[in-house]
């Protein structure tokens, strides 16, 4: 037996001819809406067997804050979903922070966004790495946008946070340069999303501005790690930047290849944890992205967003020297 589709706001907004937006403020009776508007989009809906989420309806009418969405890309958390990593901190920072800032936060999946326009959100702040994703969101959601990672504001993605990787290439190529590698690699992984590729091209051009050959190797889980390792440091590389999860993987790999760390090879990886960092022998260089200082000022840019205002911002990040690298 086939089941029946579910009606949604797109549905009846098609069919009245209106945008989400018009046809979510002529069902709740908000806003400004001309009562003939109005009148078609309640007779669509009827004719269509809408119903409204009564869980929206219920938070819409009991919140008693404006209201701020949070999509959460599924991708991110993959591999960081637990207490002390990137992705767990910079929410709870988030949280904690449109609470303080008068908002009621909502958590939603990136294949629940639709329900936001049912929610009446002063803004939607959507965290993810891939252009893909900000995108289905920009489609599916009539709030103003904030998007955390990547995208080009426009009259609808109001507010863009995103990676500085020029700078973090910069930062970590350089230091690698300083402490006496001669030749650097970078090892990516092949995740979803469109970051590693931004690092991609940061790394190239700060490989052209100091005339060094790239290059660029990719690998995802421990035995294609161990693998590369052991093929980079044979074409004669004496200095890593990773980004990986494996941290300890990749200090064994190169160790089992019979490298000494830093003696022989200089190692700096991206976004690794400090307690992470910290407990590997020797500890890992790392570079920190500070999720709790970059998600305040996600914070501060989605205030601004649901103000009226137009907001771009970079995220910040330092580089911690520990013992996988010459101080």
């Amino acid at each position: 037996m086939a089941t029946q589709r579910r009606v949604r706001l797109a549905h009846v907004a098609l069919a009245a001819g209106v945008s989400q937006s018009q046809a979510s403020r002529a069902l709740n009776n908000i806003g400004q809406v001309n009562e003939q508007t109005r009148k078609r989009v309640l007779q669509a809906a009827k004719e269509l067997g809408y119903q409204a989420n009564p869980v929206a309806k219920e938070l819409r009418v009991g919140a008693g804050k404006p209201l701020a969405g949070m999509i959460a890309d599924p991708g991110n958390l993959r591999t960081h979903d637990r207490p002390g990593t990137y992705w767990f901190r910079g929410i709870a920072t988030m949280v904690e922070g449109l609470s303080k800032a008068g908002f009621a936060p909502i958590i939603l999946p990136l294949e629940s966004a639709e329900l936001c326009n049912s929610l009446s959100m002063k803004a939607v702040i959507v965290h993810s790495s891939s252009n893909e994703a900000i995108a289905a969101v920009r489609d599916a959601v009539t709030a103003p946008l904030v998007a955390f990672g990547d995208g080009e504001p426009d009259d609808h993605l109001r507010g863009l946070v995103r990676y500085d990787d020029v700078a973090v290439m910069n930062d970590a190529c350089s230091h690698l340069l300083h402490s006496g590698a001669t030749r650097i690699a970078l090892v990516v992984p092949t995740e979803e999303g469109d970051h590693p590729l931004s690092l991609i091209d940061a790394y190239e051009q700060w490989c052209v501005e100091h005339e060094l050959e790239p290059a660029i190797h990719v690998a995802d889980g421990e035995d294609q790690l161990r693998a590369e390792i052991g093929e980079v440091l044979d074409a004669g590389v004496d200095g890593v930047f990773a980004i990986t999860p494996l941290a300890a993987e990749l200090v064994s790999a190169v160790k089992g290849a019979g490298r000494s760390i830093p003696d022989d090879v200089h190692l700096v990886l991206y976004g690794t944890v400090d307690v992470v960092a910290e407990s590997l022998s020797p500890p890992v260089t790392s570079i920190d992205l500070l999720p709790e200082k970059s998600h305040r000022i996600a914070v501060d840019v989605v205030r601004r967003v649901a103000n009226g205002e137009q907001v771009r911002a970079l995220m910040p990040h330092r580089l911690v020297v520990r013992g996988t690298t010459n101080l």
